[in-house]
């Protein structure tokens, strides 16, 4: 990013903008946790219309998907891409190895705790309770910091009293509705970005492309406007994603890997209605293309 000139992304709407096209990997809330309850504070933090119009932008600048989210900082060490939103300690751990690794909280990010629990059948109650007594410690939070666990001790003295992140941290992700609709979320990203990648991107090439012209005529404008409209709209309303009907299609049982012939009919709906609508761009902005 340095040797391209390109400025570190400070928000969610920065990586929607062109100048990171190509320059971006992300992972897929399906495929991660964490990344999930990103997602979900995007849709939760701007709306879920503006939201997904975000998160769609900024699909057409990754250059590549990664099946897991310890493979997006693993790509951006290796440079092979040069930004992705990614969990801190990824990050932390890679930037004791590289010092051209940079990181950065976006504002409003959700603070993500690491449970620890005696569970209630356990047969090793007071041995248990010793190893937490041990993880509180100073010498267990200096562990838990340190280590390549990388994570943010509870301790003040070896954060030196920084509660920085705790305190700057305003918005409050409503963690009942991201789990209810979870799946919703998880299946909707799939259909949308991840089984149209390569048409996502072709569409948000072109109207990157059409939108740098100089001296467009109003039709060109008109077109690519429509078109960027079209590619950044979401296929479902937020009722329709919060309804326990549909949420209740996608959740699976413990020992369920397949989803019901019903399910799968959405699933392919979606897809196909998204590709229509990636094409239906596209011939926009072929329309009025300037010879």
């Amino acid at each position: 990013m340095q040797k391209l000139g390109i400025p570190a992304p400070k928000s969610w709407i920065d990586l929607s903008d062109p100048i990171y096209q190509g320059h971006l990997t992300m992972t897929t809330p399906a495929n991660s946790g964490t990344m999930q309850l990103m997602v979900e504070n995007v849709l939760q933090e701007y709306g879920w219309e503006r939201g997904w119009q975000i998160l769609l932008e900024t699909s057409g600048n990754l250059s590549s998907i990664s099946a897991r989210s310890s493979r997006v900082s693993d790509a951006i060490a290796r440079g092979i891409v040069g930004a992705g939103p990614i969990i801190d300690n990824y990050a932390f751990n890679h930037q004791k190895r590289f010092d051209f690794v940079d990181f950065s909280y976006f504002d409003k990010s959700i603070i993500l705790p690491a449970y620890v629990a005696i569970v209630a059948e356990s047969s090793k109650r007071d041995t248990a309770a010793k190893f937490i007594a041990f993880l509180l410690s100073d010498e267990g939070q200096e562990i838990i910091y340190k280590s390549d666990m990388a994570k943010i001790p509870l301790s003040k003295e070896i954060l030196r009293n920084n509660d920085e992140l705790a305190n700057n941290t305003e918005f409050i992700l409503n963690s009942n509705e991201a789990y209810r609709r979870s799946e919703v979320v998880n299946v909707l990203f799939d259909q949308m970005i991840t089984h149209n990648f390569p048409l996502m991107r072709q569409v948000w090439n072109e109207i990157h492309e059409a939108e740098k012209q100089q001296n467009r005529s109003p039709e060109r404008i008109a077109a690519t406007n429509q078109a960027r409209k079209i590619a950044s709209s979401v296929l479902i309303s937020e009722k329709e994603a919060n309804s326990p009907t549909l949420q209740a299609l996608f959740m699976k049982e413990a020992d369920q890997r397949e989803y019901s012939d019903q399910a799968l009919a959405v699933l392919y709906q979606w897809r196909t209605l998204e590709a229509e609508k990636l094409e239906q761009a596209l011939v926009l902005l072929k329309e009025t293309k300037s010879p």
